[in-house]
């Protein structure tokens, strides 16, 4: 350290480049805070956008299903199907039955991600379903589905439920 001591223009070149260092290092700092923010930043907005389109898909997606059910709600042949048939007997020789199947089958050539349409007949406890001669399981019960109004249990949400049944031969 003599060395140092010798001559004031060396010490000067000394503090000089240590605060030239300090400086470097202060500036470093600040701009990787400034970048690191930024970053969080695009990030942030990068996943509102994301999350944005994924709600506007989901939404897109859930209202084609909602159009289907209404307009099978609103179906004239499906309503008249529903209020005239009251035994399970009765359904397959009603003269409405085999244009409601082919309505439930074009509903599935839609959309193919509708696999089982149908429609609940609470007269007769039973389903019309796209496939001609579809019987419910022995031992089904239309009111007590999860989605039936008649259902006691039946809470805001539900998920749906696997119904399994048989087709009669022709």
């Amino acid at each position: 350290m003599q060395w140092l001591r010798r001559s004031m223009s060396r010490q000067y070149s000394v503090m000089f480049l240590l605060a030239l260092l300090l400086y470097v290092l202060m500036t470093v700092f600040v701009l990787g805070n400034h970048i690191r923010s930024f970053s969080e930043e695009a990030i942030q907005e990068n996943l509102r956008q994301e999350a944005g389109l994924a709600a506007l898909e989901t939404e897109r997606f859930l209202n084609q299903y909602a159009a289907i059910v209404e307009q099978m709600a609103t179906n004239h042949s499906f309503q008249t199907l529903a209020a005239d048939v009251n035994t399970t007997a009765r359904k397959e020789s009603h003269p409405l039955y085999d244009h409601v199947v082919t309505q439930l089958q074009d509903i599935h050539a839609i959309n193919p991600m509708i696999h089982f349409a149908y429609i609940g007949i609470s007269g007769a406890n039973d389903l019309i379903a796209r496939i001609p001669g579809y019987t419910p399981e022995e031992g089904f019960v239309l009111s007590e589905r999860d989605w039936s109004p008649s259902n006691p249990k039946r809470s805001g949400c539900h998920r749906p439920t696997r119904i399994s049944g048989r087709v009669k031969p022709s």
